[in-house]
């Protein structure tokens, strides 16, 4: 029962998200229209590849969180986790990104004590408020 219903949740994933991208630009087209008009090519494909770079240290990070717990993860296996889980980043609760991440990562034989720790310090580290964090001596 259980993979039925992720297997549907599989194939309808992409086609909801194209579905939704292609409602906001057709109920945005005027806003996005003005925007396109004085966007410059080169500016903007400098600030995609920016992006792009920012998950190079997160996935070197887990990375070498994986490595310390023990695990044999590659960089390439964990880079191409981060950018397959990127979407949940912008899921309400904070706890996705690094969720989905693991979850993807599980499927390739990492081991879930290790996804759960290192998830886990880097929820910890991203704690927006300095009263919350407790100083380790």
């Amino acid at each position: 029962m259980t993979r039925s219903i992720s297997l549907w949740v599989k194939r309808l994933y992409m086609p909801v998200v194209l579905a939704g991208f292609g409602w906001l630009v057709w109920s945005r087209w005027s806003t996005l229209e003005v925007i396109l008009r004085q966007v410059r090519p080169g500016w903007l494909i400098a600030a995609f590849g920016a992006s792009v770079v920012t998950l190079a240290p997160q996935s070197w990070f887990w990375h070498e969180a994986l490595r310390g717990f023990g695990e044999r993860a590659s960089i390439g296996q964990v880079f191409t986790a981060t950018c397959r889980a990127l979407l949940t980043r912008y899921v309400p609760g904070g706890v996705w990104f690094a969720a989905g991440r693991a979850a993807i990562l599980q499927r390739v034989g990492v081991g879930v004590p290790a996804l759960a720790a290192t998830g886990t310090v880097e929820l910890a580290m991203s704690v927006d408020h300095p009263e919350l964090v407790v100083e380790l001596v």
